[in-house]
């Protein structure tokens, strides 16, 4: 049995599912609760008929793009998805007239997805931990590792009730990116700083280093005859500069910043830089990590006098 709720006006009915899915199709092109901005869907899927799953995910990869998602969020969405109803699948449905809950939420700012496991309770923090050590082990092979992934490609992972797994993917994706050279890295973030996941990202970016770090939140203090010492920088940092992005940077993020490189400095006996160009903030900064400029920053952890 498939059901499907979409803000609340019941689409298709058991007795509408033996139409197949040309039926389906039609049934949410024509709503208008399909073509508003913000929308609610709720899908409950039978084991029998579990191939729906597929079919639901295009419909709802489609209304992103309308939305506006970039093309790495769409694919995100739909590895997140694909992970946590499988995963329901799998582990979840253990009766064959049990039905898996789906709800989604798509609106202009994110895209949430909840699956409810009928029957098996949530243990995200046990289940996370064990996937861990499946891609630790392999990368390409093993099975466990899909909410690792999930959690790798959510902005938020978060249990729902006994039985529920919520993910949520905001628009504004978090793009961090690393560009080493002379033992040295320098982490760059380009996209995200409102993101809520920023700080985990930054920091599962960071700890993952070994060697003398600089952190640039504001890929506008990149300048040309710095940013040639690493391949590839000055051409990503002149793409963002064409697409007129203009980040903010908060104090919070910048206090989150301060203490994941002090970590990573203690933890690994090195030297970190955090770039700031505004010059009464950087006053309130650790004169010891604080730098005006990328290449202050080069030229303390290169050694250079």
């Amino acid at each position: 049995m498939l059901e499907i709720l979409l803000d609340a006006v019941r689409l298709i009915t058991s007795k509408d599912v033996k139409e197949g899915a040309s039926s389906l199709l039609s049934a949410f092109s024509q709503s208008p609760e399909w073509k508003k901005e913000i929308c609610t869907v709720e899908a409950r899927v039978s084991l029998d008929e579990q191939e729906r799953l597929v079919l639901l995910v295009e419909l709802f990869t489609q209304k992103l793009a309308e939305l506006g998602f970039a093309e790495q969020s769409l694919s995100d969405f739909q590895v997140v998805y694909r992970e946590l109803t499988q995963n329901a699948v799998e582990h979840g449905v253990r009766r064959r007239k049990e039905n898996l809950r789906v709800v989604v939420e798509l609106c202009p700012a994110y895209a949430a997805l909840t699956v409810h496991n009928p029957g098996v309770p949530v243990d995200l923090s046990r289940w996370l931990e064990k996937g861990r050590r499946h891609l630790l082990e392999s990368e390409m092979g093993g099975r466990g590792r899909g909410l690792a992934i999930v959690q790798r490609k959510a902005d938020e992972l978060v249990e729902i009730g006994k039985v529920g797994l919520k993910a949520v993917l905001y628009k504004q994706r978090v793009d961090i990116q690393v560009f080493s050279q002379a033992g040295m890295h320098l982490v760059v973030i380009f996209r995200g700083h409102s993101n809520p996941s920023l700080v985990r990202k930054l920091e599962e970016t960071i700890g993952a280093l070994r060697g003398n770090v600089a952190l640039c939140l504001d890929p506008r203090d990149i300048d040309h005859e710095v940013g040639v010492q690493f391949q590839g920088l000055v051409e990503r940092a002149s793409q963002q500069y064409e697409s007129q992005f203009v980040p903010s940077t908060e104090s919070k993020d910048i206090e989150a910043a301060i203490r994941i490189l002090e970590r990573h400095a203690r933890a690994e006996g090195l030297r970190v830089r955090l770039i700031c160009t505004d010059e009464d903030y950087r006053g309130l900064l650790p004169s010891r990590i604080a730098v005006t400029s990328v290449a202050e920053a080069v030229r303390d952890l290169s050694g250079d006098e």
